[in-house]
């Protein structure tokens, strides 16, 4: 009997010890990922802006990189502005967020749409390969109900213990106290001015094929991407529920993007361009296209890459494009 209590004590003993350990182990990963949230490398600086949503959003935009860095409402004074845009952001997405924060806009207000050339088309993202590492960071700004292919394990790696969902090199990170969405905004305030010929035309090469050759089936037509076409719609449809004038806008690119697309498929653009106008008239919506702007096509200062604004050019598009759309707004210089 006496041997029998001693047995069953020590198991106590360690039933208890290895408890007081998960829950040391637990704790500590709690930390962790706390700590690493604020220095996470797939923030960019971008998914943080959501913590400090402003009220009453009068003038706003979504989309892709090329929302991101084209639109800026810093010499805005006087308005409540805001940029949904996120790097590589579907249209889908684009209405996820604004379903989630409509409470956040003001009736009256004006939402620029940011159509890129590839928008409309290619396969749903579910199907693409990265898409697990980009819906991640949806879990940090959407509810379950919004979010494509919602898991609870998921949502317990990014939100509760994120540091056990990634690779990167986190104690360094944490440790160091470095903020890799640093390096997003360096490169927004970059220009390609002293970028050489022969670098502009393969930066032309690379974004063309990334953006194109993906969206095009075997039989070499372009695939249309109905669940953006649809977000698209929907998007329209709850700016005019809340008394907000939607502008289809694309963002200006430089020459060189624009004849790479022309050389490698030389038809895409009266799909594009024709697509446009079916929309356009099914909805009445009024479509802004710069992307062949003189005032940018040749501007290598105003661009960090062929097809992206840096901060300079994102003042100057946001400028013109409200000067285009709301001419009694009065900006603050």
């Amino acid at each position: 009997m006496c041997i029998f209590n001693f047995k069953n004590k020590s198991l106590r003993i360690f039933v208890t010890k290895n408890l007081i350990l998960m829950g040391i182990c637990m704790v500590s990963l709690f930390f962790l990922s706390m700590c690493h949230k604020k220095l996470d490398k797939n923030d960019y600086e971008c998914v943080k802006k959501f913590q400090n949503i402003p009220e009453q959003i009068e003038i706003f935009n979504c989309g892709n990189s090329h929302g991101l860095y084209g639109f800026c409402y810093d010499d805005i004074r006087d308005k409540s502005c805001f940029n949904f845009g996120l790097v590589s952001q579907s249209l889908d997405y684009d209405y996820r967020l604004l379903r989630q924060y409509q409470d956040n806009l003001a009736e009256g207000g004006i939402m620029f749409i940011s159509i890129s050339y590839f928008s409309l088309f290619g396969k749903d993202e579910i199907e693409r390969e990265n898409f697990e590492s980009l819906n991640r960071r949806y879990y940090r700004i959407l509810s379950p109900r919004y979010i494509k292919g919602f898991s609870v394990k998921e949502e317990l790696l990014v939100n509760t213990f994120s540091i056990m969902g990634t690779a990167d090199n986190i104690i360094y990170d944490i440790m160091t106290g470095e903020e890799r969405g640093r390096i997003s905004r360096d490169l927004w305030e970059q220009n390609l001015l002293e970028s050489s010929r022969e670098a502009i035309d393969a930066d032309a090469e690379s974004a063309c094929e990334r953006h194109m050759a993906e969206r095009i089936d075997g039989t070499g037509n372009w695939i249309l991407n109905q669940n953006n076409m649809e977000a698209l719609y929907d998007i329209i449809e709850l700016c005019r529920e809340k008394n907000i004038t939607p502008v289809l806008v694309t963002t200006p690119y430089l020459h060189e993007y624009i004849e790479a697309i022309k050389s490698e498929f030389p038809d895409f653009f009266s799909v594009f361009y024709g697509l446009v106008e079916e929309i356009k008239k099914e909805t009445g919506v009024v479509y802004h296209d710069y992307s062949g702007d003189i005032r940018f096509k040749d501007k290598y200062g105003l661009f960090f890459s062929v097809d992206h604004l840096n901060r300079q050019g994102a003042l100057l598009f946001t400028s013109i494009v409200l000067e285009d759309c709301m001419p009694e707004l009065i900006l603050s210089k």
